[in-house]
């Protein structure tokens, strides 16, 4: 006669790896409650944390912010433990410790920076003897800023 036979199971023998982990189809649920008022919270952050110091390199941002114009760059990328999408539905400790860690940028400015940090010539040596990486982040904002505004200037859109 086999192990167990007659007796009623909660799961069957292949998933019994289940039964083990507890994972009832209310922890699960319960769970993904979770993750989902982490996401709404850290959002909710970072809305704050953007209308406060808004894009580095083009300044201030309209009062309405959408987060899918904005990406988080770390400023040393060997501090750097998860990306901040990974972080964004773990809880504020956790995702707070790595935006500490970044800068929050318009997407074509961050996008902007990494062609300045990986296309030129002048701009491979990073960092300089001596310097740390918050220093190279703010010299590199100091160059697409001038980027920037020559372009402005260059298209009539610059006013000052």
């Amino acid at each position: 006669m086999a192990p167990h036979a007659g007796v009623a199971r909660k799961y069957c023998p292949a998933c019994s790896v289940l039964s083990k982990s507890r994972k009832t189809p209310a922890r699960v649920a319960s769970r993904a409650r979770l993750r989902e008022r982490n996401l709404s919270s850290n959002q909710a952050f970072l809305v704050a944390l953007i209308r406060r110091e808004g894009c580095p390199v083009c300044g201030p941002v309209p009062d309405y912010v959408d987060l899918m114009a904005f990406e988080a760059h770390h400023v040393d990328g060997n501090e750097k433990e998860r990306e901040i999408s990974e972080v964004m539905r773990l809880g504020a400790a956790t995702f707070q410790a790595e935006m500490a860690k970044c800068v929050m940028m318009h997407c074509g400015c961050h996008r902007r920076l990494h062609h300045l940090l990986g296309n030129r010539g002048a701009w491979r040596d990073l960092p300089r003897p001596g310097e740390d990486a918050r220093a190279q982040l703010d010299r590199l904002i100091l160059a697409c800023r001038a980027e920037v505004e020559g372009e402005r200037r260059a298209q009539g859109y610059f006013f000052a």
